[in-house]
């Protein structure tokens, strides 16, 4: 028989690497002993193939025995384990976190398109009152004029009604939108029903005088442009903020709505109004008021027209001016409490008079303020506020400017010579 030819290491060592990957364990570190390498080898294959096939152990190894696979796994393959498990555990968390995130940024983005669209139903409705608030204090306005304003107000408003009754959103939202929608509707039924018993009241006009009892149902349509802006702020406005704030939702403002400011509220009394719907159709005083100072020439209505400055100071301190040697010396105000001219406006015609403007000129620098409306025989007080530099101005001039057909204007004009802007004293 010819000799046993032993097999180089290097293939030994593969064929128990081949019999380690059989079993699916883990590759161990072998050290075999030169002396007993055969042995050692022929032992270690015995623990993996065991009794396959029968054959009998012995000590010198004719036969080798076969253990059977499919035990526990060994530390190594329950660490790649517990990897798979953790890796597929981020995966989940990342994936569920994702859509989380995607579905708020759906719900925000819902919320803030709400609030832009019906910004803009508001947004078309002030701008309605801003052309109401200037056709009704208009100076010259006539009867037509007005009329014709009220009109195009009125579509302006029908079709932010319309805008609003569209709206879509998130259902927080929506529940507040026939409060918007209300609101809206209110404007306009207030204009409707101004166009209609404003005409009448214009019919109603006689030499120069108009009863109250035909300015009651134009008041009465007033008062429903004013129930609209509370309606806005309370039932709509501050439910739709609070709504926001639920939900943590930023980047989205409801904006403010106001169609009746307050430089309109003196035409929310009755004789307010009814003074002027009589200006407006060319009329006087309103019935029952005083006529006896007579025309001025020139005047299509023969009526006295002129406004006058009655006083001039400086706040804050309420510090006089009028009296004063040169040069005049004014204490400028704190951040707390601001610089202002406070001028007394006596409106010394028999007409009511709205939209006059009065300024204050410093140097180069002019600050001007309207007055909305003054009754005739009546004063009003404005306040307007200046920034002058802390030095000494040759020219400080006071202006009311004129109304219509006012023949002396002297009177509307107070100029002041040198006059020192100080800060204020310790």
């Amino acid at each position: 028989m010819a000799d046993a030819v032993t097999a180089p290491p290097f293939v030994m060592l593969s064929f128990l690497s081949f019999f380690d990957e059989l079993d699916d364990e883990p590759t161990q570190t072998r050290v075999v002993d030169r002396r007993t390498g055969a042995r050692g080898f022929r032992d270690r294959v015995g623990e993996r193939v065991g009794n396959l096939g029968g054959g009998n152990g012995g000590g010198n190894g004719g036969g080798t025995r076969l253990r059977r696979g499919g035990g526990r796994p060994s530390g190594p393959q329950l660490q790649r384990l517990a990897g798979l498990v953790l890796a597929v555990l981020v995966v989940v968390v990342v994936g569920i976190l994702y859509l989380r995130s995607c579905q708020r940024d759906r719900e925000v983005e819902a919320y803030r398109n709400y609030v832009n669209d019906a910004n803009k139903v508001t947004q078309s409705s002030n701008q309605a009152g801003r052309q109401f608030s200037d056709a009704l204090r208009k100076r010259g306005q006539t009867s037509k004029g007005l009329l014709d304003a009220l009109d195009a107000q009125i579509r302006t408003q029908d079709q932010a009604v319309r805008n609003a009754r569209a709206l879509g959103g998130p259902d927080p939202m929506k529940a507040l939108t026939p409060e918007l929608v209300e609101a809206m509707q209110f404007r306009k039924n207030g204009l409707e029903g101004l166009r209609e018993t404003m005409n009448s009241a214009f019919r109603s006009v006689k030499a120069g005088k108009l009863p109250l009892e035909s300015v009651y149902p134009v008041s009465g349509m007033y008062a429903r442009l004013m129930a609209s802006d509370v309606v806005y702020a309370d039932a709509f406005q501050a439910p739709a903020k609070d709504a926001l704030s639920d939900k943590e939702v930023t980047g989205a403002n409801v904006e403010d709505s106001t169609f009746i400011g307050q430089e309109l509220l003196p035409f929310a009394s009755p004789t307010g109004m009814q003074n002027r719907l009589v200006r407006i159709q060319g009329g006087g005083a309103a019935a029952g008021a005083g006529q006896g100072a007579t025309g001025t020439a020139g005047a299509p209505d023969g009526l006295r027209h002129g406004t006058s400055i009655e006083s001039v100071t400086f706040n804050p301190g309420n510090q006089p001016i009028d009296g004063q040697k040169n040069p005049i010396i004014l204490e400028l105000g704190t951040e707390n409490d601001r610089s202002a001219f406070s001028i007394v406006v006596e409106n010394g015609g028999q007409t009511q008079e709205t939209g006059i403007e009065v300024s204050v000129v410093i140097g180069e620098d002019t600050w001007a303020k309207d007055i909305v409306v003054i009754e005739a025989g009546e004063t009003q007080t404005i306040e307007i506020p200046v920034e002058p530099e802390p030095r000494e101005y040759p020219l400080v001039k006071i202006n009311v400017e004129p109304v219509e057909n006012e023949t002396r204007a002297e009177n509307n004009t107070r100029t002041y010579k040198n006059v020192v802007f100080q800060v204020p004293s310790t």
